[in-house]
């Protein structure tokens, strides 16, 4: 991850994130409770929140902090839910 900037690190964390979901691999959820808004809307609200500089990511602890607006849920081939 360190050959690339902060900027491509996050450009590249979106074009996964988006992949993930659309080939139903994830899903997003906040507090227990999966987010029903469409895909557009989840991915423009998780860029805006999203750190601005590898310092606010706070070597990847935000993840786990309120401010981040959702947590992943794996979509298993049976189609269960696995969360994280």
């Amino acid at each position: 991850m360190d050959q690339f900037s902060y900027d491509e690190n996050r450009r590249i964390f979106f074009e996964v994130l988006e992949r993930l979901i659309k080939e139903n691999h994830l899903k997003l959820h906040k507090k227990g409770e999966l987010l029903n808004n469409s895909l557009d809307e989840q991915l423009t609200n998780f860029h805006r929140e999203f750190p601005k500089t590898k310092d606010e990511m706070q070597e990847g602890l935000w993840f786990y902090f309120d401010e981040c607006p959702a947590e992943p849920v794996w979509v298993l081939e049976d189609g269960s839910l696995e969360w994280a």
